[in-house]
């Protein structure tokens, strides 16, 4: 069943989400929501996007370190996946942060590179689910 609050599907919320599958390796893996979010991404999401015939394009998004403070945490990080069993998330260097994002501030020491995170398109996501429930209104 699809629910939606207006008279067709993606009018409000859910076609303005950030499309953002996080991969899970900055959360609590033995919380439910943390649980959640590691078993979706590793088991459901490229399940779900082929049956729906939606692009899931894994981009392995990077974030973006200045100083030492932002090492720390990204270390922290890297330890944090690796214990929820996420594999490929690293920290790299300026060199390769200007390789990955050549447009980024120049003045970036590091990088935290997920390959695990990706992104949907929600409308189309929407509109699959739509087709999949039937298109039936109530």
């Amino acid at each position: 069943m699809l629910m939606e609050n207006q008279d067709d599907v993606c009018m409000e919320t859910s076609k303005a989400n950030s499309s953002m599958i996080h991969s899970g390796y900055n959360i609590d893996g033995t919380k439910l929501k943390g649980q959640l979010c590691l078993r979706a991404n590793t088991q459901v999401y490229d399940k779900v996007c082929r049956e729906l015939n939606v692009d899931f394009r894994h981009t392995g998004p990077v974030f973006a370190g200045f100083n030492d403070e932002h090492l720390k945490t990204m270390k922290a990080e890297v330890e944090n996946a690796e214990k929820n069993g996420l594999k490929g998330v690293r920290i790299v260097g300026h060199d390769e942060m200007m390789a990955l994002e050549p447009n980024i501030n120049p003045d970036v020491k590091y990088g935290l590179h997920d390959p695990n995170s990706g992104t949907v398109n929600p409308f189309d996501w929407i509109m699959a689910y739509s087709r999949k429930c039937g298109d039936e209104w109530r």
